[in-house]
């Protein structure tokens, strides 16, 4: 290998200047990419001593399934202060990747790259101390790093704080600030926060005012991400199974479709949500409002009854039945 052939001919090379020719190799800057050589810098620039070849040696020991030399060049960099190595040391030890789990030791490298700001430590800390796991339970420390990864736009933790705001969970209750920290999440696209925000818009409680518009914006969001409650809260509405206002449109057809998608779920954790939808599709079938079936798998018209060869069955309105 060029570099590495130059390297051993010339006077020893500093660490940080073997870790530059690495990067060379690795990005391919000045001359062609060569990531097997790349990896070699990193492991000689690594032996070294140099904190950030420690840490990207790691990529190629784990694509090569060495979990535990990964796991002894990150805890070597970890110790060294590299923040990131210490968050995935902490990965390595509360998972027993490349070593035993050491929930103990796991929090400990958490906290250390908590401390200098890695988003995901603090979420995974205070998940910790939630849970009591590697650190004495402590809903008030749980809510503390929650809300510094808060600060940091992680959308998991923008959820849970939001949940200790309206549990009271280490923080005071304040249904406000929960709606708040819902919506943070539900912009960058948390679906159980959407459904959680559709809820209390369609109820009028918990810190906002009725608003079935509202509802069905933050369903709709988290039914197009295949959420089953919101596809089945949604599908409600528009085909008014349940009050709403002339602000959200009847749509019997996207209704009946929204439904449908719930009756497939699979999983006995959707079975009674699976079960509603089915019996409000057959009630609004038998009163006209939505009939027949078309099998997305085959095209075929089923009835009310599942598709033979398809095994599902995917009931639609009497609008778009006029149009076939």
């Amino acid at each position: 290998v060029a570099a590495m052939a130059a390297l051993r001919s010339s006077a020893p090379a500093s660490s940080s200047a073997v870790f530059a020719l690495a990067m060379r190799n690795y990005r391919g800057k000045g001359h062609p990419q060569n990531r097997r050589e790349a990896a070699l810098l990193f492991h000689l620039a690594a032996d070294q001593g140099h904190a950030q070849a420690q840490s990207n040696f790691t990529d190629w020991l784990l694509e090569e399934g060495n979990y535990a030399e990964a796991t002894r060049y990150y805890r070597l960099a970890a110790d060294q202060g590299h923040a990131q190595a210490q968050y995935n040391c902490g990965s390595c030890y509360y998972n027993g990747v490349g070593l035993a789990a050491d929930q103990i030791e796991g929090a400990r490298y958490y906290r250390l790259a908590a401390d200098q700001g890695i988003p995901s430590a603090q979420f995974n800390v205070a998940l910790c101390f939630s849970a009591g796991e590697g650190v004495p339970q402590s809903h008030i420390d749980a809510a503390h790093y929650h809300r510094l990864a808060v600060d940091l736009g992680h959308m998991e933790a923008q959820f849970n704080l939001a949940n200790a705001y309206s549990q009271g969970m280490g923080v005071l209750q304040n249904h406000g600030e929960a709606v708040r920290y819902y919506r943070l999440a539900a912009d960058q696209g948390d679906k159980a926060a959407q459904q959680n925000l559709g809820n209390r818009f369609y109820s009028g409680s918990r810190g906002v005012l009725q608003n079935f518009s509202e509802a069905a914006r933050y369903y709709r969001l988290a039914a197009d991400q295949g959420f089953p409650s919101s596809q089945f809260h949604l599908g409600e509405m528009l085909i008014r199974a349940t009050p709403v206002d002339e602000r959200v449109p009847t749509d019997p057809r996207a209704g009946a479709k929204l439904l449908s998608r719930v009756v497939q779920c699979e999983g006995a954790e959707h079975e009674p949500l699976r079960l509603k939808a089915l019996e409000l599709l057959r009630k609004h079938a038998d009163q006209g409002e939505v009939v027949a079936a078309c099998c997305i798998g085959c095209g075929a018209r089923h009835g009310l009854k599942k598709c033979l060869q398809c095994h599902v069955a995917v009931f639609c309105s009497s609008a778009y039945m006029q149009q076939m």
